[in-house]
């Protein structure tokens, strides 16, 4: 337990023979040192009359603040100095280090990061972002504006979409190998048998988990059940991830 506002006399002895040594207190009086007022009070170390009268004798003093540097302050210098011997200590070099590493990949971390990244990029950031790229391509010969304008123009084709769609749709693809005959002959063998069964079958179908695109060798699906087959070589981690997504996951290996 420690000495806290939650602690009351009831609660805490301590507390209880705070309050008692304080009632025993003699009632003096002192006069504040910037303003001069009479104050009734029983801390004969008390020499301002308010918490504002104690903040305004800081006035017109040097602070600690981020604009004083090694040259201009000592107590600056000497924290520099201090660092300087601590981290040439190769121990205490490593196990700063490896706390750093560690708060780092704390959870508290990722989100704080993810908070300042969303900021960063809000939605007037980026407005202003865009102002000044606009700016910059005003300041461009209008030899290069054209090409710019052209290049524009061109991405915004129905050719040039569709071969930017099939690029994204294929980036994240996982492939194991080529498609053997004995590969393919497999698929073709088992996709009538759950025909037959009511599966709507497709081959080569793509399910996207966890942000990657996989080709699934055969996917069949009837109301409310999806069974998923892989045959011959496949990654363990691809079929880790198709787990994860259906509950029924074949895998079936060129030997079986």
């Amino acid at each position: 337990m420690v000495w806290n506002k939650g602690l009351t006399k009831e609660t805490d002895t301590r507390v209880k023979k705070y309050a008692e040594s304080q009632r025993k207190l003699p009632v003096v009086t002192i006069y504040c040192k910037l303003c001069g007022k009479e104050v009734q009070t029983k801390n004969p170390k008390q020499q301002y009359c308010s918490r504002s009268c104690n903040y305004k004798k800081f006035k017109g003093r040097i602070g600690w603040t981020s604009g004083l540097t090694k040259e201009t302050d000592e107590r600056l210098l000497r924290r520099s100095e201090g660092l300087k011997r601590a981290w040439a200590d190769p121990e205490i070099r490593r196990q700063r280090s490896e706390a750093i590493k560690i708060g780092h990949q704390s959870i508290a971390a990722k989100i704080n990061m993810s908070k300042a990244q969303k900021e960063a990029w809000s939605s007037e950031e980026r407005r202003k972002h865009n102002i000044e790229t606009q700016k910059i391509v005003q300041n461009i010969p209008d030899v290069k504006r054209r090409k710019i304008e052209t290049s524009k123009v061109s991405h915004n084709t129905a050719e040039s979409k569709a071969r930017h769609s099939y690029a994204a749709r294929h980036r994240k693809i996982s492939y194991w190998c080529h498609q053997s005959d004995r590969h393919i002959q497999m698929k073709t063998q088992t996709a009538p048998l759950l025909q037959a069964q009511g599966y709507a079958v497709t081959l080569e179908k793509f399910v996207t988990i966890n942000g990657h695109r996989y080709a699934v060798d055969l996917y069949a699906e009837k109301v409310g059940e999806v069974l998923i087959f892989e045959f011959g070589g496949c990654r363990q981690h691809k079929l880790n991830d198709l787990m994860s997504t259906y509950p029924r996951v074949y895998h079936i290996p060129y030997h079986w």
